[in-house]
């Protein structure tokens, strides 16, 4: 059995700038976008959405704190695809311009901001016997890469922004499922008060 909440909603999550180096004249960055686990929030990746989501990340340009404009174009994301062996979504990114690769040589920069959107979130048991469930993610789609200057928080992750983004896809329906209550009530009440009210109209007569 699985539950499954549309969401179409962006997420937004750092990850930590695995290696920095120069090939040639290109400056390079390097890391884990994410990769295929279940994490302690009970998020589960698998490894075929992954591997569907890997090239979209492919190409995306490389922004300076979020600021999606022609001047912030700092880069652009050179690769991404779906590894196999390591079972994880790795990255290469071009930083063009000097000031920031500066800025990461020494350390002042050390994370990027990864922004996707998410399909759908199903909900599934961990098997028939229990009653443990873990969301998955479907229909991931890499949107952005942000150069930022907060570091990555272990705890601020993709899985806990999934999880955030259904627990208020879930308080969005329970609010929708009382609004409809309480209008089926306020209905129920206008009508009997209609007829209430015909009936004494009658009896007055």
């Amino acid at each position: 059995m699985s539950d499954k909440s549309k969401t179409e909603n962006f997420c937004e999550f750092m990850v930590p700038i695995s290696e920095a180096v120069t090939v040639g004249e290109d400056f390079v960055i390097k890391g884990i976008a994410i990769n295929s686990t279940t994490t302690r929030n009970g998020v589960k990746y698998t490894a075929e959405e992954l591997s569907k989501a890997a090239h979209t990340l492919t190409g995306k340009p490389i922004l300076k704190d979020h600021e999606n404009s022609i001047d912030n174009i700092i880069g652009r994301v050179k690769s991404s695809s779906f590894n196999s062996s390591l079972q994880a979504i790795p990255f290469e990114g071009k930083i063009m311009e000097k000031k920031y690769q500066d800025m990461i040589k020494d350390g002042r920069i050390n994370s990027v901001s990864i922004g996707a959107m998410v399909k759908e979130v199903e909900e599934e048991k961990v098997s028939e016997d229990s009653n443990e469930t873990v969301l998955v993610p479907r229909g991931i789609d890499f949107v952005e890469l942000s150069l930022v200057a907060v570091p990555a928080d272990p705890n601020a992750n993709f899985a806990r922004a999934i999880c955030e983004k259904f627990a208020k896809t879930d308080k969005l329906k329970d609010d929708i499922e009382k609004l409809e209550l309480q209008t089926g009530i306020f209905r129920c009440r206008k009508e009997m008060n209609s007829r209430i009210e015909k009936q004494n109209r009658r009896f007055s007569k």
